[in-house]
């Protein structure tokens, strides 16, 4: 639901956080983890105000140097590129939620119902496999190809913008 040009796509506005010790947000730059870290301090109720939050985790090296505050009794929301799998570690020891913030139908479907843009639910699912669910990207394409049709934009910027899809490492 939106709220204040915030999409809430994931319900976690009105979550209970209060038995969680960390909340790890994870995914790509642009995915929306630090507009959703910013949305929940101010406006979930079961948060600590108190909270640890950490901002962008680029690489393991970043992980070690926290990974011994963790074990302090504060409560962390952590905004990570690397794998969820690093977490994991944790799970033996204190409840996680673990939150993808890039890859929800419902988000660019929102997004694009916003623009009061056609789309299909199909072109949607191409979409996020090839860029994933990040507002940017629409805009980018948008920006070159802006009709009221989504479809149409996306299968124009594709066929002739030079888009090769790369492995990124860090986020599976």
């Amino acid at each position: 639901m939106i709220n204040n040009n915030f999409d809430d796509y994931l319900g976690l506005l009105n979550y209970d956080f209060s038995k969680h010790k960390y909340i790890v947000f994870v995914w790509n730059s642009w995915s929306g983890k630090s507009s959703y870290i910013k949305k929940l301090v101010h406006e979930n109720k079961s948060l600590n105000k108190n909270i640890i939050i950490i901002d962008e985790i680029f690489d393991f090296f970043d992980f070690i140097k926290l990974f011994f505050q963790f074990f302090k009794k504060e409560k962390f929301i952590v905004a990570s590129h690397i794998s969820i799998n690093y977490f994991y570690i944790f799970s033996f020891l204190w409840k996680i939620k673990y939150i993808k913030t890039d890859n929800h139908h419902a988000k660019i479907c929102n997004y694009l119902h916003c623009k009061k843009m056609a789309y299909s639910k199909d072109v949607v699912s191409k979409y996020i496999e090839w860029f994933s669910s990040t507002y940017t990207d629409i805009d980018i394409i948008l920006e070159k190809y802006n009709w009221d049709d989504f479809d149409e934009a996306f299968y124009k910027f594709v066929k002739f913008n030079k888009v090769t899809l790369t492995w990124n490492k860090n986020n599976n």
